[in-house]
């Protein structure tokens, strides 16, 4: 592994994701973990493409980054309680010591 890439993921932990920093510890089904806070609006149709379960329904989509193998990698399609809220995954995304989680939810 190179040393920039063993860099980047020590500083996954040790600054993006600590709460002094950049991120905000959240319960996602019920375990407390810091996260980063992404995009949150409604989809476009680039989302409705992938996502077939959502055609004629408006969604919300979110997106959060959370330490990798700080929980189970989650499938898609799979239900997510995060502080509460129930979120759909649209996709998981592996981001050097990190997974960037595409999250959705029908809104009407």
């Amino acid at each position: 592994m190179s040393t920039f890439k063993a860099q980047l993921e020590k500083d996954a932990q040790g600054i993006f994701l600590n709460c002094e920093e950049f991120a905000e510890t959240v319960t996602i089904d019920g375990v407390e973990m810091p996260v980063i806070w992404g995009e949150e609006s409604e989809a476009g149709d680039e989302f409705y493409s992938v996502t077939v379960q959502t055609f004629g329904l408006n969604v919300e989509t979110l997106t959060i980054y959370v330490l990798e193998g700080a929980m189970a990698k989650p499938l898609p399609n799979q239900g997510m309680w995060i502080d509460g809220e129930h979120w759909l995954v649209a996709r998981v995304l592996p981001e050097t010591g990190m997974l960037k989680l595409q999250l959705y939810r029908n809104t009407a």
